[in-house]
């Protein structure tokens, strides 16, 4: 098995040593190959430097510093997107989250779950640690389609979830060419050379007006479609540096005729199926 290991770190110079000296121990008893991501949140403490320090003298210590602080949640999406290896495991920088208990997580992954949490006793942390958990944890809910998601200590089993994904991108491909190309509708298109993350599906409508319609009818049939973007120079904030309509014009034709299809991981075929049916007798 191979394992990553990811970290989000702040202000945690102090404590970065034993961290890679504990979960060092770990690692090569449970894993073929193996690595420990550090992801620098705009410390503004010697962390940066430490993590230097460890990667240097630990092949297997790998640091990314962002450019400023982004916040633990998306500190740990950059780690998690960073990772090379299949099995990915997150944790605090603070050793709340035991190295030693990896084996535990691993052990239920074995048993075929996707995802594993494991459970604190008791936790020792600020308030303000524990509001941003609490926030953390509903979004990671919300997403994979849970109930409740448990304490940190997250791991993750990439392959199978990226495989449905897959599934699910080329069901939409092949089902729509035919219909996309008689309706001057576009399609993804992904360089042979290119390996994507199959992370969405859209289409790009004639037109803006088509667009919207095209929305309001999946909207009528229960199945939920969203424009994606506003185009950032024409957002309140592009304006007032100087955005203007007119910039940017393929941004803006794009965002204008753009729509994201329903995919997420817990989107079923017969789900899927059924979306895809209603897109075949939408009129032009």
């Amino acid at each position: 098995m191979n394992i990553s290991v990811v970290v989000p770190v702040y202000n945690s110079s102090d404590s970065l040593h034993l961290l890679v000296d504990e979960v060092g121990k770990v690692l090569p008893v449970v894993a073929d190959a193996f690595e420990l991501v550090l992801v620098n949140d705009g410390s503004p403490d010697q962390s940066w430097q430490v993590i230097n320090e460890l990667a240097g003298s630990h092949p297997w210590v790998r640091g990314i510093d962002l450019m400023r602080n982004y916040g633990q949640h998306n500190a740990t999406l950059c780690g998690v997107r960073e990772a090379r290896y299949e099995v990915i495991i997150t944790m605090d920088d603070d050793l709340q989250n035991p190295p030693h208990e990896i084996p535990k997580l691993l052990e239920k992954l074995t048993e075929g779950y996707d995802v594993v949490y494991g459970v604190s006793r008791k936790r020792q942390q600020a308030w303000w640690k524990t509001l941003a958990s609490v926030f953390i944890k509903r979004a990671i809910a919300y997403v994979m389609g849970l109930q409740t998601v448990c304490d940190n200590g997250q791991l993750e089993q990439r392959e199978r979830i990226q495989l449905h994904r897959k599934a699910l991108w080329k069901t939409y491909h092949l089902a729509l060419s035919d219909w996309a190309a008689e309706n001057d509708v576009g399609l993804p298109f992904i360089p042979e050379y290119v390996e994507q993350s199959y992370h969405m599906f859209y289409l790009l409508m004639p037109n803006l007006e088509m667009r919207q319609k095209f929305i309001q009818y999946l909207r009528d049939l229960g199945i939920y479609s969203v424009f994606h973007y506003l185009p950032l120079h024409l957002s309140d904030m592009g304006k007032s540096y100087g955005g203007r309509p007119g910039d940017c014009p393929v941004t803006a034709d794009v965002s204008d005729r753009l729509v994201r299809l329903p995919f997420h991981n817990g989107l079923t075929n017969s789900e899927q199926e059924l979306a895809i049916e209603a897109i075949l007798d939408f009129e032009f």
